[in-house]
């Protein structure tokens, strides 16, 4: 409790000063199959649509140069229809994908319209778990979980 009433302190003498911005974003996260040519099957093909909630910091240095980080979160659900194993059981998965970012954007302008560019690195978590519930109990492993970061 501490810690949340000090991080919401800081929080607002942050926002007091007008160089900082502190926001958040809710949406949905999409899977694609982008890359996935030579495998014939991509993340698309197993997984559908889900939420993704991102919080983001950013420091104005000036006018037309900023700095920021973003947390986020995204969860996807999985494709019914690839994952129906019919009369063999149950399956079922959760795709789990938490990123970390770090951004610097240059502003062309200082007013109205303003154009930039900008760069970004940052790492990404993908933990998937899957869970097959078999109609022959005696076959099979009834839990798999896979923690991979993606490169």
């Amino acid at each position: 409790m501490f810690c949340y009433l000090l991080f919401l302190l800081s929080a607002e003498q942050l926002l007091a000063q007008k160089h900082v911005f502190l926001g958040g974003s809710i949406g949905a996260a999409i899977p694609s199959n982008i890359g996935y040519k030579e495998y014939g099957i991509g993340f698309g093909d197993v997984a559908v649509s889900g939420p993704r909630l991102a919080l983001e910091g950013r420091w104005f240095y000036n006018p037309r140069l900023s700095l920021g980080a973003e947390l986020a979160f995204a969860s996807f659900g999985q494709n019914d229809s690839f994952w129906n194993v019919g009369r063999y059981g149950d399956v079922a998965l959760s795709y789990n994908m938490a990123e970390l970012t770090a951004h610097g954007i240059y502003y062309f302008a200082d007013r109205g319209f303003r154009p930039y560019v900008g760069v970004g690195f940052g790492a990404y978590l993908m933990a998937n778990s899957m869970t097959f519930q078999s109609a022959i109990p005696e076959q099979m492993p009834t839990h798999l979980q896979v923690i991979k970061p993606l490169m």
